[in-house]
């Protein structure tokens, strides 16, 4: 009998998720498919209840705009609450988790970044924390949030700063971007602004101060490379896409899911091979 995942968000037209899944999932004859669902917020509460109580569904992923608004709907594990996101979650255990800050370091580390001193964050949604948590978990001390909505980042910052006294993080107006930036070692966009369909799309931050020595990380992964990627690039910073980020966080989805371990590996394999062919690398 057919078991079924699923991701739930809005819009989901720009997603790999389901072509990189379904690919491993086919190719190892593993009876299950994953499913993309674009649900409207009215729907979400329904949708999280129907899925939980589906002895075939294996679990889900939550992507933008709901890995905060879920939590409302479902228990969560220490690290999910620690950071007020959720993007994964098992029905068998009936509760949700977050992956995205693993997927995140471990795209780091890929790209053989092992020390970040300050860093720079645009947005202050789900992504947002994810990247957060990470940074300070792996050591960072200085991080300033950049967000449209100071509140909001101030929000992310107090919650920061009771986990992680020790740290420093700040909030900005798109206005101050170029002090921070030029502070940075790191700068990473984490909202929706450059993603396919309005791919021409630049977020709103003051681009002069991206040097040869900056890192610039873009969680976007439709397109690749993103305007502010081709922008760092032209700069001579170093760009980073947000796929190798989507395909880790998908190799930590397989374990929480209880789904055999090589299917991980898999994971990893097919989701760069899908990238290259669609990209003409």
């Amino acid at each position: 009998m057919t078991r079924y995942l699923f991701l739930l968000g809005y819009p989901l037209k720009h997603s790999y998720s389901s072509r990189i899944y379904n690919s491993v999932f086919r190719k190892n004859r593993i009876d299950v498919e994953y499913i993309p669902l674009e649900i409207k917020e009215p729907e979400l509460s329904i949708t999280v209840k129907r899925l939980l109580q589906d002895k075939y569904c294996i679990g889900f992923n939550i992507t933008i705009p709901y890995k905060q608004a879920v939590r409302e709907f479902i228990d969560e594990t220490k690290v999910a609450r620690e950071m007020g996101a959720i993007n994964v979650v098992s029905s068998y255990k009936g509760v949700g988790d977050n992956t995205d800050w693993l997927g995140f370091l471990d795209s780091l580390n890929e790209t053989g970044i092992k020390e970040v001193h300050t860093a720079t964050i645009v947005g202050a949604g789900g992504g947002a924390r994810a990247v957060l948590y990470a940074l300070l978990r792996s050591g960072t001390r200085r991080i300033f949030i950049i967000n449209r909505t100071i509140k909001r980042a101030k929000n992310l910052s107090l919650q920061a700063s009771k986990l992680f006294p020790e740290a420093e993080v700040l909030t900005k107006t798109f206005q101050e971007s170029g002090r921070v930036i030029y502070e940075s070692e790191l700068i990473i966009n984490t909202t929706p602004i450059g993603q396919f369909p309005n791919t021409e799309e630049l977020p709103p931050i003051d681009t002069e101060n991206i040097t040869k020595e900056k890192i610039v990380y873009d969680l976007i992964y439709n397109p690749y490379p993103t305007q502010l990627l081709r922008t760092a690039s032209s700069k001579g910073a170093k760009a980073i896409g947000g796929f190798e980020m989507l395909l880790w966080q998908a190799y930590h989805n397989i374990g929480f899911w209880g789904l055999d371990s090589y299917l991980a590996e898999e994971i990893i394999k097919e989701g760069r091979k899908i990238v290259e062919n669609d990209n003409g690398w």
